[in-house]
């Protein structure tokens, strides 16, 4: 089979439904609170085509468990209007640096500096998802009910090419490519130390046992 150019040996849902309808406690906006640091992610879109423009921002408990705060999804094609409300939104959580993905990283750069926020390249998507899925996977993630992310995250795909690389996917619908769960996992990813720390959930460990789930779906097929 083939995603995006790539041949797949394995392919099978990343996020097991129950474990991500379990976590969605959360209802709309968590407010800010003094004495904790937030965390922003955005994926950006072109503002053309079916992608959303998506941005997620999170923190970690004390304890270990790691919030979402707060979710935004625009499929606005002003870029100037997107921006200033992105603006707001870091303002609103006291955050000066915006994580992204390399695309347009050029203009997301410009556009982020003229409203005196400092840009970051996130890491690789197989490194942030496998960070949300420990931690969903150890109870210790907490987002808000929101549809859009939900449909991102049951609809997750991964696969082994190969070359045995790890990749995520999402199909293009109308509701855009995956965006807001991309940012919301980017945003999980750096407020619980830019991966996993003391969780027993090591991202090797889980793609194993990921590895043998699916090898157990195709030999029942």
């Amino acid at each position: 089979r083939e995603f995006d150019a790539k041949f797949a040996e394995q392919v099978a849902a990343y996020f097991k439904y129950d474990l991500v309808e379990a976590a969605m406690l959360l209802v709309g906006d968590q407010p800010a609170r003094d004495g904790v640091t937030y965390h922003l992610a955005i994926d950006q879109s072109g503002l053309s085509g079916r992608d959303r423009f998506a941005a997620a921002i999170a923190h970690a408990e004390p304890n270990g468990l790691v919030e979402v705060d707060a979710l935004r999804s625009w499929d606005a094609r002003d870029a100037d209007t997107v921006m200033e409300e992105l603006a707001a939104l870091a303002r609103a959580y006291r955050i000066s640096t915006v994580l992204h993905d390399q695309y347009g990283a050029g203009w997301i750069s410009s556009a982020l500096a003229k409203h005196g926020l400092e840009s970051e390249l996130r890491p690789n998507l197989p490194s942030v998802y496998a960070n949300a899925k420990g931690l969903l996977t150890a109870g210790r993630l907490r987002v808000p009910d929101n549809g859009e992310l939900k449909n991102g995250l049951v609809n997750t795909v991964a696969f082994y090419g190969r070359n045995n690389a790890l990749s995520i996917h999402h199909e293009r619908t109308q509701a855009g490519h995956g965006d807001l769960a991309d940012a919301t996992c980017t945003a999980i990813w750096a407020a619980s130390g830019r991966g996993l720390t003391d969780l027993a959930f090591a991202e090797a460990d889980i793609e194993a046992a990921f590895s043998s789930n699916v090898k157990e779906f195709f030999n029942a097929a």
